[in-house]
C-alpha cells in the first residue's frame, strides 16, 4: 500500500521511507542504533569540575557519563545544567563531581528499540548505558537515537556540522568512518551486494584491508572502480577516508578519441 501510494504521488519518498521505518523499529534492537563506546563522550569521576564543563562546551552534549577507571566502569551521569551555576564562582574548587552525580540507566544492547522507548517515556529518561553479555560497556542510547530511526537525522544547533561525506572535486569525496555504508556507496555510484551486512564505512573499508590500519597509517583499497584511502585512524578505527572514483577504460578511451578528434 504504501508503494503504491508512492508510485502513483500520493506519498512522498520521504514519507514512505517514515512510515517504513515505523514498522521496521520493533526490529531494531539497542545495538543497531546506539553510539559505539569507542565514541563515547565521557569524563573521569576524579576530574575535575572545571574539566567536566571544557568536555560539555566542546561535546555539545547536556548529559555527560561519568566512569572510574575505564568506560567499561560508568559510575553516574552528570547534567551540564546543574554545574551551570558554578560558572564565574569558587564554589567548584571545594566540590567534586560526585556531588553532582546522577543515577545512570543501563539496558542490554539485545534489548529492542521498541521496548526501550516504552521504559524511556514511562520513567522520562533520555539516555542509558548500553551492557553487553560480560557487563561492559557498549555505547550509549539516547532517546534521540530512537526518534532519529524513525524521522532520520535530528540537526540541532549544537550538534557538529561536518558532513559525513563532502565532495571535494568531480571525483574526490573525504567521508567519515561512521557514515552509513550503504547511502555512501549509492552515492559514489557502486551499491553494496543486497546482502552485506556493513553499518559503517570504516567496517567496510576495514574488511576489504583485512585488517585494523595502525594509528597515523594511510593504506589504500580498489573497491570496483574506486580507490579508498585512509586518511586518519585511531583507536584501532578507521576515522576518515577519501574515496577517488577512477574511469572505466571505455570512458578513458572515450575521452581520448573526443580530444583527437578536437586535436584534427
Amino acid at each position: 500500500m504504501v508503494d503504491a501510494g508512492n508510485e502513483t504521488g500520493s506519498i512522498e519518498s520521504s514519507e514512505r521511507e517514515m512510515i517504513n521505518n515505523v514498522f521496521e523499529f520493533h526490529e531494531l534492537s539497542v545495538s543497531d542504533v546506539m553510539t559505539h563506546r569507542t565514541d563515547i563522550v565521557a569524563v573521569d569521576i576524579d576530574a575535575e569540575i572545571s574539566e567536566a564543563v571544557y568536555t560539555a562546551i566542546n561535546s555539545g552534549f547536556s548529559r555527560i557519563p561519568v566512569y572510574r577507571d575505564n568506560i567499561d566502569h560508568i559510575e553516574g551521569v552528570i547534567y551540564v545544567k546543574d554545574l551551570l551555576c558554578l560558572i564565574g564562582t569558587h564554589s567548584s574548587e571545594s566540590m567534586t563531581l560526585k556531588s553532582f552525580l546522577r543515577d545512570a540507566a543501563f539496558v542490554p544492547e539485545s534489548c529492542m528499540c521498541g521496548e526501550l522507548f516504552k521504559r524511556f517515556t514511562a520513567k522520562k529518561l533520555q539516555m542509558a548505558v548500553a551492557v553487553d553479555e560480560y557487563g561492559g560497556t557498549a555505547g550509549l542510547v539516547t532517546m534521540e537515537d530512537l526518534v532519529e530511526s524513525i524521522v532520520g537525522n535530528i540537526q540541532d544547533e549544537y550538534d557538529n556540522e561536518a558532513e559525513e561525506i563532502t565532495k571535494i572535486s568531480d571525483n574526490t569525496y573525504t567521508i567519515s568512518g561512521t557514515a552509513d555504508a550503504a547511502d555512501v556507496m549509492e552515492t559514489l555510484g557502486a551499491p553494496l551486494p543486497e546482502d552485506s551486512e556493513y553499518d559503517t564505512m570504516s567496517g567496510f573499508i576495514t574488511d576489504l584491508l583485512g585488517r585494523i590500519p595502525e594509528d597515523g597509517e594511510t593504506p589504500s583499497v580498489i573497491y570496483k572502480n574506486i580507490t579508498f584511502t585512509v586518511l586518519l585512524a585511531e583507536d584501532m578505527r578507521i576515522v576518515r577516508i577519501k574515496a577517488v572514483i577512477n574511469k572505466e577504460e571505455k570512458e578513458i578511451e572515450k575521452n581520448d578519441e573526443i580530444s583527437k578528434e578536437q586535436k584534427d
